[in-house]
């Protein structure tokens, strides 16, 4: 559960970030307003990518969980356990490794956010 918490919080910031990058950078009569503008993509996509991991592993983590309760028992059992691997699975290298893209993307904003503040006083 804590690694779709810290996955979560993860997205929020980057979000609540790239609300700002936007509301601030975006659309700046600069010559290279335009790679900026791919690159804010180029993040978005990323996230997308990342957030369909999580989902997919929530998905994978509570397939079965609408069975009944005289179910229970050793069934039970068996669910905890591919919650469990789910989970864990979250922080490994799929996970990761999209995690990294996003971080990648957004160094590449941050460098063209930085080189239009300095073109465009």
């Amino acid at each position: 559960m804590n690694a779709v918490f810290e996955a979560s919080e993860f997205l929020a910031n980057l979000l609540a970030r790239y609300a700002n990058i936007e509301a601030n950078y975006r659309k700046r009569p600069c010559t290279d307003s335009d790679q900026l503008e791919r690159s804010i993509v180029d993040v978005y996509v990323a996230v997308l990518l990342f957030s369909a991991a999580v989902k997919a592993a929530h998905r994978r983590s509570t397939l079965g969980m609408g069975i009944s309760h005289n179910a229970i028992g050793s069934f039970a059992y068996f669910l905890l356990e591919r919650v469990k691997e789910s989970f864990l699975s979250l922080a490994e290298q799929p996970l990761q490794t999209l995690k990294d893209e996003i971080r990648t993307a957004d160094n590449e904003v941050n460098q063209w956010k930085d080189l239009i503040k300095n073109e465009c006083k």
